[in-house]
């Protein structure tokens, strides 16, 4: 017979129990005593442009959703230097951005949590001149035609370019805003860019963007529909820019290009569709680009009927049938009296 000494079971479950408490503190210490050094510089890339000292930083903590945790402000030193220290828990479990507004201009650094030191941010003096504008390419996408509701899909692809060593900022007049240029008739506009904080605001002839433009080359992507009648449709834009080469890609089944010096020199297929494509290159800032869509496709009376058959609300069923019933009924009454006359005769 074996005999159970429960004092030795209870001193050595105690024992491990106060291991595992001993290391749950350690490993829970280690973590919460974690601490980044969080560092990097600032640099004007403007040559002979202004020092960097003194500006203010700030670094965004946020969770993987992207939920804004914490947010702390330093300033930069003479060199542009900047550290923050952070204390976190689990590194993997958030994400740091740092911002720096100079001159009226935010600039950000998106960085991982193994790449905290050694920070690099580029700032540039800022000008009102939109003389350092250009759109390097602009392509123009007739996406598909309705010959019922008569609208025509475009989209449109901008990269506008600073080739200057300085960022661009408007002024307070509303022309020194990044302006685009829409044909008539338009609607459903949506626009699309990877500028930073850009918005987006409707003028008369089109919409402009309040954004800052820093040196480079940024894409703006923009959709909308217009209405056309008949069986063409003239555009007429103004180029507020200089343009070094629009394509124009269409649909040679629903539509014709007029106005264009130059012949498709090659075709695409594009989201399963054939486009044939039209280039012209070099537009002045200042002029205006005309060219015209022809051989629209027209709803003929039988797409207009089975149309409106096929959206016919249900709602509207009883009494449509109800209105048929009435303009019928004295028809049938009418023939079967006249098939009686006929028969008693």
């Amino acid at each position: 017979m074996i005999r159970v000494n429960n004092n030795y079971i209870l001193k050595y479950s105690l024992l491990f129990t106060s291991v595992i408490i001993l290391i749950n503190i350690i490993t829970f210490s280690v973590f919460a005593d974690s601490e980044l050094n969080i560092s990097g510089k600032i640099t004007n890339q403007t040559i002979n442009g202004s020092d960097v000292e003194g500006v203010e930083i700030f670094l965004h903590v946020s969770d993987l959703s992207g939920q804004i945790l914490d947010t702390k402000k330093t300033l930069s030193d003479f060199e542009g230097g900047f550290s923050f220290q952070y204390r976190v828990i689990n590194s993997d479990n958030v994400n740091f951005s740092v911002f720096v507004e100079y001159q009226g201009v935010i600039y950000s650094n998106i960085i991982q949590s193994e790449a905290v030191e050694d920070i690099k941010i580029n700032v540039y003096d800022s000008i009102t001149d939109d003389s350092i504008i250009g759109i390097s390419s602009n392509s123009i996408l007739f996406s598909d035609v309705d010959l019922i509701t008569k609208k025509i899909s475009v989209l449109e692809m901008v990269n506008i370019s600073n080739s200057s060593d300085f960022t661009y900022i408007p002024d307070d007049s509303p022309m020194s805003l990044i302006r685009f240029s829409l044909p008539d008739s338009w609607e459903n506009l949506q626009v699309d860019s990877n500028l930073l904080q850009a918005q987006v605001l409707q003028v008369d002839l089109g919409f402009a963007l309040m954004t800052n433009i820093p040196p480079g080359v940024h894409e703006i992507l923009y959709s909308y529909e217009i209405l056309y009648e008949g069986n063409e449709y003239i555009f007429d834009r103004s180029i507020p820019y200089g343009i070094d080469s629009i394509k124009i890609f269409i649909l040679p089944e629903l539509m014709k290009l007029n106005g264009i010096p130059f012949d498709s020199s090659e075709t695409i297929e594009f989201n399963q569709k054939s486009y044939s494509i039209f280039e012209v290159k070099n537009l002045v800032k200042g002029s205006d680009f005309q060219y015209e869509l022809v051989g629209l496709p027209i709803a003929s009376f039988t797409d207009n009927l089975r149309n409106n058959i096929i959206n016919i609300h249900f709602e509207y069923m009883s009494s449509i049938i109800l209105i048929l019933l009435l303009i019928i009924a004295p028809f049938y009454v009418l023939i079967k009296k006249r098939g009686n006359n006929i028969i008693n005769n």
